[in-house]
């Protein structure tokens, strides 16, 4: 059987925690660029139609969306 010596597990060890400070850094990005699309896609619509209902309802589903990817990163 092939057994890990410790050096090898302690590379495998940091290799992950590196694999999961990468993820959870893109989980964090993509949570932010949704916000600002959201909410730019609100500022725009709101400017567009004259309509202000449109803004807080995408900015509250930008909002969630961070928060969302916050919770998972």
């Amino acid at each position: 059987m092939n057994q890990l010596s410790e050096k090898d597990l302690h590379m495998h060890v940091q290799i992950v925690a590196w694999l999961n400070i990468v993820a959870s850094s893109l989980f964090l990005l993509l949570g932010m660029c949704g916000f600002v699309f959201f909410g730019g896609v609100g500022v725009f619509a709101a400017a567009d139609s004259g309509d202000a209902v449109v803004l807080p309802i995408l900015g509250i589903i930008g909002t969630l969306g961070l928060v969302f990817f916050a919770v998972m990163a």
